[in-house]
């Protein structure tokens, strides 16, 4: 995601200061960050520093071009200084999702350097025409906690629908599905793609996402349908 001249906002879990994001020391919150900038047009960017729990999901409609990067220590001027290999990590503690955008046409919602994990069972649920992509972050332990013989178990990193275009470059899909053995979901576990225009995975990494049992009875035992991806028009 090449960096912007866009002035970005400024944001920590819970914000600081007057909490306008116009600096490290008055940081906005990341709830709050994330639906103000959703809202606008153009090119905006949010920096995000340290680490965020969220208590509830985020439902946006992203209607301009909004990247979400993380990694910052809380005193940077630029990307660039950000300490190497730093990824912030939005958490949804096993007990909420994180993020249902709709992005509109022709618009991009982009993380770099962001880690969205533990979600109750999606960590992003991408709707609308308009495209999402991941740089250098991490889609990881989602749906852990889906209890026995559930529906739609599919798409626990990444479900994307809607249209556009769905791309990933450099990222780590690891442990997404639910501990329990026995599920009725087609798989596609960490990414389920529907009627997307193009989907693109360029060195990633998947690990140990789903599992290899989908039903039970001895007459019924079967491998799920694409177990790290699952995709349909």
């Amino acid at each position: 995601v090449p960096f912007s001249i866009v002035k970005p906002l400024l944001v920590t879990a819970e914000g600081a200061g007057t909490k306008d994001g116009s600096s490290w020391e008055n940081a906005m919150a990341w709830t709050d960050a994330l639906a103000s900038c959703a809202a606008l047009e153009g090119e905006n960017e949010i920096w995000l520093a340290g680490d965020v729990t969220v208590s509830a999901l985020s439902t946006v409609t992203v209607k301009g071009d909004l990247t979400v990067r993380g990694g910052f220590a809380g005193t940077e001027t630029s990307p660039a200084e950000r300490p190497a290999n730093a990824i912030s990590t939005i958490s949804g503690n096993n007990a909420v999702n994180i993020i249902q955008p709709t992005v509109d046409a022709d618009k991009t919602l982009a993380f770099e350097r962001v880690a969205l994990m533990r979600a109750s069972k999606r960590a992003v649920n991408k709707s609308g025409a308009g495209n999402i992509s991941f740089t250098d972050c991490e889609l990881s332990g989602n749906g852990r906690t889906i209890g026995h013989n559930q529906g739609g178990v599919e798409g626990l990193g990444l479900y994307a629908s809607g249209g556009g275009s769905a791309t990933l470059t450099r990222c780590k899909l690891e442990g997404n599905g639910p501990t329990d053995y026995i599920q009725e979901g087609p798989g596609g576990f960490a990414i389920r793609a529907s009627g997307l225009s193009r989907l693109t995975i360029d060195d990633c990494v998947f690990l140990t996402n789903g599992l290899w049992t989908a039903s039970q009875g001895d007459a019924d035992l079967r491998a799920h349908r694409g177990i790290a991806i699952y995709l349909s028009n």
